[in-house]
């Protein structure tokens, strides 16, 4: 079902709303990057264990992280689906991850780029805006 601008088919805050189209696309965006980190930073600690790389230092850093980082995004996700206004957030957690994919491995550049920039977008789409301030 697509959302006319200016309907509020769902009340924010209220179980698991009928978010409107952009919402609904930023939330599988954002669920989708979560538990890629998280899968990463679980493959991460296995290559670590296993001592493919040695005991490379990097990945005993960005292991965690990429697991930590990975929950933060899923939990924040939830909200947002919810109604909770976690945008500025998200956006600030996704800019923080593409920068370090402009500093780090581009491969992760690459990977990360077409599904954050998008759900940092759709976030902030009239519709969105309208369904956010609905639960004001």
């Amino acid at each position: 079902m697509i959302e006319q601008p200016g309907s509020h088919a769902g009340t924010p805050g209220r179980g698991t709303p009928n978010l409107p189209q952009p919402v609904r696309i930023a939330s599988g965006l954002w669920r989708a990057l979560g538990v890629l980190w998280v899968v990463g930073g679980l493959a991460a600690f296995m290559e670590v264990g296993t001592g493919a790389n040695g005991r490379d230092p990097i990945l005993l850093v960005m292991a965690p992280v990429s697991v930590v980082v990975g929950a933060v995004t899923l939990t924040l996700r939830r909200k947002l689906a919810r109604g909770s206004d976690t945008r500025i957030a998200l956006t600030v957690l996704g800019t923080i991850v593409l920068l370090f994919g402009v500093f780090g491995p581009v491969l992760l550049l690459v990977l990360w780029l077409p599904l954050v920039a998008p759900a940092i977008v759709l976030q902030y789409r009239p519709m969105s805006n309208q369904w956010f301030a609905s639960s004001r």
